[in-house]
């Protein structure tokens, strides 16, 4: 990037309803960078049209450019130190159970605005037909890969999972092949060792699909598809609430697709479960 956004915003004369518009981009980046552009009119309480224009005057081609630039620099700004400090301040008289549940609402509520259901659509029909499904993260995300691989077991599906440091190497162990499909979860700064094995997966011809929080991310622009999920958190981490929400979408639209053979394997799957003495009696 030629200019950062800052400079942008020192060479240019502002109207008041820019300034008001800049002011709130910048004094509120952890939320006002992940708004779609309808969101963020609202939010500074002026018209899309006017978000337009002010990316345009600052020099960016339109509000794409200038959210992906806001995106960059969120994380590049912002490390736990930076997340627990702003947090610390919020908490004077204020609850913290309440600000941290408000905050995993507000990343469901962008999760939900900014769903594109074709993307999800085509995502669910690859990994419904792909031959193995390989699920990669490292670290917290590693919960997501988790989570899917239960789902991905109870609908009888082939999956491999790559966790942990070292994936980049490991998945050179596989045979990856063109009808196999790659899903990969990374978050903020986006882990190399999880973009390559996207990148690896895509150079054997299968699919690799992205649950990423942006879809400019290096991760997304290593996939063929890519799911958007907001994971902005409260203290010193990540909040998987709505990436979590995202699995549970693929897994729910994964087995809607084919409901009455899903509910045979659900049924015998059942029926087994009671047969073995693991669950505590019911009162």
């Amino acid at each position: 990037m030629q200019k950062d956004f800052a400079e942008r915003l020192k060479n240019v004369r502002l109207s008041k309803s820019e300034r008001q518009i800049a002011t709130k981009l910048t004094q509120n980046l952890h939320k006002t960078a992940f708004l779609a552009g309808p969101q963020l009119a609202e939010e500074c309480g002026v018209s899309p049209s006017s978000i337009t224009r002010f990316a345009q005057k600052l020099g960016y081609l339109g509000f794409p450019e200038l959210k992906k630039e806001l995106e960059w620099l969120y994380r590049k700004t912002t490390t736990p130190y930076e997340m627990f400090e702003s947090f610390l301040s919020k908490t004077a008289g204020e609850s913290v159970p309440q600000l941290s549940i408000a905050q995993d609402i507000q990343n469901l509520v962008n999760l939900r605005e900014s769903l594109n259901i074709d993307t999800l659509e085509a995502a669910v029909s690859r990994i419904d037909e792909a031959r193995i499904i390989y699920l990669a993260a490292i670290g917290s995300s590693e919960i997501c890969v988790e989570l899917l691989a239960s789902f991905l077991e109870a609908l009888q599906k082939r999956y491999a999972k790559l966790t942990d440091h070292g994936i980049s190497k490991k998945v050179e162990l596989v045979e990856i092949v063109s009808s196999d499909v790659l899903i990969a979860f990374s978050f903020q700064r986006i882990l190399r060792e999880v973009r390559d094995v996207a990148l690896y997966a895509k150079e054997k011809g299968a699919t690799a699909i992205a649950v990423t929080d942006s879809e400019f991310s290096p991760l997304a622009m290593a996939c063929d598809l890519t799911l958007v999920a907001p994971v902005i958190g409260t203290t010193f981490g990540l909040s998987h609430v709505a990436s979590i929400a995202m699995v549970n979408l693929i897994a729910n639209c994964l087995a809607a697709r084919n409901p009455d053979k899903n509910l045979k394997i659900l049924e015998k799957a059942k029926e087994q479960w009671n047969n073995l003495p693991i669950f505590c009696d019911t009162f």
